[in-house]
């Protein structure tokens, strides 16, 4: 009788663990849901790009609003430094920190000048970029999911190489708000090509793109 009420205990127990556990599509849904209601961010986001044996490290002070982009050197090379994406003519504005920071050139987004030394787009640091790499790999079915107290994870594996030599995608979801606090990009050796630190701001303040536009 006892042996029957523990293994009925245990059954009821792994049921409503499982109950609570987040699928990798229901997980990959909320996020997107959560995403989609976002219509403006600000951040401060730590970027790592390596190539080769060249290593950057850069802190950004981050605006988004419905696709325009404004980003911030606050810590790295170039401190000071601005960029202004406009998804409408798709083009940016940069000027460098500092005494020539009256000095502003109009760039196309590829132009070396304004992306990494991985060739990262302005437009390629956004939550919605993020979201389509991320979605398009899960719906390949190229995707796991894990969770820890805090955050979801969703680890992605690719047989061949994308964007340069990526094999590996990790992406960390905050459990409290369903968005993005981290996400990896690995070589075949699994050692970090890329890497994106989100500490979010404020969501949904209201502000417009002639808010952030020079």
């Amino acid at each position: 009788m006892r042996k029957r009420l523990i293994l009925a205990l245990l059954g009821i127990f792994i049921f409503c663990g499982s109950a609570y556990s987040m699928t990798l599509s229901d997980l990959l849904a909320s996020a997107i849901v959560k995403l989609d209601s976002i219509h403006d961010y600000q951040s401060i986001s730590r970027y790592y790009n390596r190539k080769g044996k060249i290593s950057d490290y850069r802190t950004y002070k981050y605006w988004y609003v419905d696709g325009y982009i404004k980003m911030k050197i606050i810590k790295g090379k170039s401190v000071g430094s601005v960029v202004f994406y406009n998804p409408k003519t798709d083009k940016v504005r940069a000027h460098k920190g500092g005494f020539f920071s009256f000095i502003k050139l109009t760039l196309n987004p590829n132009d070396s000048k304004v992306v990494s030394i991985r060739g990262v787009r302005i437009d390629q640091t956004s939550f919605p970029y993020v979201e389509n790499v991320i979605a398009k790999a899960v719906n390949s079915g190229l995707c796991t999911n894990s969770e820890s107290k805090e955050n979801y994870f969703i680890n992605c594996a690719y047989k061949k190489p994308i964007a340069s030599g990526i094999y590996y995608d990790k992406l960390t979801i905050s459990k409290k708000s369903l968005l993005p606090v981290k996400w990896e990009r690995d070589d075949k050796n699994g050692k970090p090509l890329y890497e994106a630190d989100y500490k979010i701001i404020k969501v949904n303040s209201g502000f417009s793109p002639k808010d952030i536009a020079f």
